[in-house]
């Protein structure tokens, strides 16, 4: 009886730091996954000029400048597509990261339908009453009073949406993975 005790007890603390050791890996490739996706995400608006985009944005919107926001979104668009494609080439090793990496490029392609919808609305600066929805950005904590019926205010409405579902999948990820010191190191 003692023997299958004994056989039972080792198989046990075995198995736990088996899954210490497993969690430390994951989290480590979770880490690495945020970092190099902020990092590329910095790098891209640096590069384009795009630091500040929402004070761009407004300043746009002030002036009433449709092919500076033109200008603008193309870029931005175009920085979203670039980092889409960098965000493919980092390793992802477990599921959890992959899950992770699955809802921001759901993000990003909601993005980028969002950015290229603003821009033919733009270009053909019809329908004017999309075209006024955009244009509306003004003032920092000045939210303007969208028309919640249009095309504009439903799409930015799935692109916050499937943004805080990919906030909420990273968040139950902190708290699985205890990652309390990432957010120190941040």
């Amino acid at each position: 009886m003692r023997k299958y005790f004994f056989i039972c007890s080792i198989v046990c603390i075995s198995f736990l730091l088996t899954a210490c050791v497993q969690k430390e890996k994951k989290t480590a490739d979770m880490k690495n996954y945020l970092e190099q996706a902020g990092d590329m995400m910095e790098e891209e608006l640096e590069e384009s000029g795009l630091e500040d985009y929402e004070s761009i944005a407004r300043a746009k919107a002030k002036e009433n400048d449709i092919a500076g926001m033109l200008d603008f979104l193309g870029e931005l668009n175009h920085v979203h597509k670039e980092v889409k494609k960098g965000l493919e080439k980092i390793d992802k090793k477990y599921r959890a990261t992959r899950k992770v990496h699955h809802l921001q490029i759901e993000l990003f392609d909601e993005n980028i339908d969002f950015y290229e919808w603003q821009l033919d609305v733009l270009k053909n600066e019809e329908p004017e009453r999309e075209l006024k929805q955009i244009m509306l950005y003004t003032k920092p904590l000045d939210i303007p009073k969208y028309d919640e019926s249009s095309e504009y205010w439903n799409r930015l409405q799935e692109v916050e949406e499937k943004g805080e579902e990919l906030l909420d999948k990273i968040d139950y990820y902190w708290d699985v993975y205890t990652m309390e010191e990432y957010w120190d190191d941040v």
